[in-house]
């Protein structure tokens, strides 16, 4: 009687234990929990302040929100990997961190880092984190649960060889980091759900995922219940000898805004920058948002560079963040000429002295394809941006890149092969030419995908043609060579052999993974030998 009676007890002790490492185990897998105590708990936070200041020096109260400021909240898709592992999808509401920053009138250049205070954590910054970490560039990967497998906690198969990474983050979508005042997180999810949502967890951030790792666990850094967030500035603060900026100025208020123009004439496919003047100069937070009357006949990036589309009229209005002071230029859109060249993310004119350090391609510097990036651009192939970056890891368009292929080897234009998908796209010439040339071919008879972002093996398959390569059938030897298609294995191994592509340190090619601006550039300057002809 007694053995049996210890038996049941220590079956009860076992028991009890199990539950409460199972109800830690649950509480580990949360997204954002702040304490360390698995049991905390919090109110949600009842406004968010923002701070600006020097890691040498005091931070100065720069704004504090309300839900009243967040009336303008909108929803986004973002999906996660949490502790146990499992892919979690979330429907988050609520506005980007960016545009909190530039309301509380903080430089986002400016900014070095980003320390979170939370409810649940008193006198401490529960989690800091570098700019440079916060907008690495981080995606919302919609086929991700699809192709989770829950028993190897990774995409791979049952035998870990086939990876079904690519395909987890197939039509992959780019999100910035967001503050939200509501959410519902899934695990295990196929898709957001947005019918519910959940306040209890306000002030939340978001950041999505990051671009080369899927599987990492991003759970901790869905920081909840933030009622303060203190933004460290570059530099050091005026009263040690640093320049005044930022938060260690009082606030000044925006009185007006005007514009370079206020008529401009454009023919279609050109384009034209305007320059925005923000009063005072002293002016705290000088951002601004663009938008066209009608995108229709002309667009309007964020930076002001105005795209002709087609005949017609439109307004173009600035109006500042602080203010809403507007200012408007009328554009007027004529058919397009003989001489007219379509403009493009692709190819932006580089300001003189760009390439010598004066001025331009400001965020190239230390890059790994730095010395390529500058060779091209000499060579009039590739630009940068308005604003004098290049973005070298932003993926490239499959018209963009025709587009950069047709310059660098200067084909001469032709009316070649018409795709339905490509009759009123601003690359259809340089479609066409590759076309003609026997470079490129399209999906179908009707569809190229201009706007499609182009895969690395798709681009390997253009440059043989376009280099005209014998091509070569071995086998290559890279981990993830059986996530080749069939119709690109010939011109991966083409271009691995003539070394025009290389893999990556871990021995993978990515062939179905989406090529960015540096990897183009690099490609193509292989593939002329740095001259093109």
């Amino acid at each position: 009687m007694l053995e049996s009676r210890t038996k049941s007890m220590m079956r009860k002790i076992v028991t009890c234990w199990m539950i409460f490492m199972l109800l830690g185990f649950l509480w580990v897998a949360q997204p954002g929990t702040a304490a360390a105590d698995p049991f905390s708990e919090s109110e949600a936070a009842a406004s968010l302040t923002i701070r600006a200041g020097y890691s040498d020096g005091a931070f100065t109260e720069m704004k504090v929100f309300t839900d009243n400021d967040f009336a303008g909240a909108f929803q986004r898709e973002y999906s996660f990997m949490d502790s146990m592992p499992s892919p979690c999808m979330d429907a988050v509401t609520g506005i980007l961190l960016t545009d909190l920053l530039s309301e509380a009138g903080i430089d986002f250049d400016k900014i070095n880092s980003f320390a979170f205070y939370t409810t649940d954590v008193p006198n401490r910054p529960y989690k800091t984190l570098d700019k440079s970490f916060l907008y690495l560039p981080r995606f919302y990967y919609p086929n991700e649960m699809k192709y989770w497998n829950s028993n190897t906690c990774n995409f791979l198969s049952e035998d870990s060889v086939t990876d079904f990474t690519y395909k987890a983050v197939e039509d992959a979508i780019q999100v910035y980091p967001m503050i939200c005042v509501s959410d519902n997180w899934v695990r295990g999810a196929m898709e957001p759900d947005f019918s519910t949502q959940d306040d209890s967890t306000k002030y939340r951030l978001a950041i999505g995922q990051p671009y080369n790792d899927p599987a990492e666990i991003t759970a901790p850094y869905s920081i909840k219940w933030i009622y303060q967030i203190d933004v460290t500035l570059i530099g050091a603060s005026p009263s040690n000898g640093g320049s005044a900026s930022g938060g260690s100025t009082p606030i000044v208020s925006v009185s007006g805004v005007s514009l370079d123009k206020s008529a401009d004439v454009l023919n279609v496919g050109s384009t034209s920058q305007l320059t925005a003047t923000v009063v005072p100069e002293s002016a705290s937070n000088k951002a601004a948002t663009w938008k066209s009357s009608n995108d229709a006949v002309a667009t309007v990036s964020d930076a002001g560079l105005v795209t002709a589309v087609a005949p017609g009229s439109a307004d173009i209005t600035v109006t500042t963040i602080d203010g809403g002071k507007t200012a408007a230029c009328a554009v007027t859109v004529n058919p397009a000429t003989a001489t007219t060249v379509p403009g493009s993310d692709a190819q932006v004119n580089i300001p003189e002295g760009a390439l010598n350090g004066i001025t331009g391609l400001n965020d190239i510097a230390g890059h790994w394809a730095e010395s390529s990036i500058k060779k091209l651009a000499a060579l009039g192939a590739v630009g940068g941006y308005p604003d004098g970056s290049f973005k070298p890891d932003k993926f490239i368009t499959r018209g963009e890149f025709v587009t950069v292929l047709v310059k660098a080897f200067k084909l001469a234009p032709e009316g070649g092969k018409a795709f339905a998908d490509t009759a009123n796209h601003w690359a259809k010439e340089s479609i066409a030419t590759a076309a003609f040339h026997g470079i490129v071919s399209g999906y179908d008879e009707t569809t190229f995908g201009p706007d499609d972002l182009i895969t690395r093996e798709q681009m390997a398959a253009m440059i043989v043609k376009a280099v005209k390569l014998n091509t070569v059938t071995e086998e290559t030897d890279y981990a993830d060579n059986a996530n080749i298609s069939d119709w690109a294995r010939e011109a991966i191994a083409t271009a691995t052999r003539n070394k025009i592509m290389n893999g990556y340190p871990d021995n993978t090619i990515r062939p179905r993974g989406n090529a960015t601006r540096a990897e183009t550039v690099a490609v193509i300057l292989n593939a002329t030998g740095g001259k093109p002809s």
